[in-house]
């Protein structure tokens, strides 16, 4: 039986902030697409489509890898995002 998440179910403002840089140079990397790449990070993580995982240190030592999917975004940075889309 898995264990039960020990960590928040809240996406910080780091993680956050780490997670739409990478995805950013991921997707200017591959320069297929015509939109923006800050647009398209943004509107994965806010569509839960970003395919990251995060991996956050427990007090013990240990390790928790959490999909980015199951995280949920605080409502202040859901609100700057949904700002800078102009959703």
């Amino acid at each position: 039986m898995p264990e039960a998440c020990r960590t928040t179910n809240y996406l910080t403002k780091f993680e956050f902030t780490r997670l739409v840089g990478l995805r950013v140079l991921q997707l200017s990397s591959q320069g297929t697409s015509t939109e923006d790449p800050q647009t398209v990070a943004l509107r994965e993580i806010l569509r839960g489509e970003n395919p990251s995982v995060v991996r956050r240190k427990l007090p013990d030592g240990r390790w928790e890898d959490r999909a980015v999917a199951a995280l949920r975004l605080p409502e202040s940075l859901r609100r700057m995002c949904e700002d800078g889309l102009k959703i």
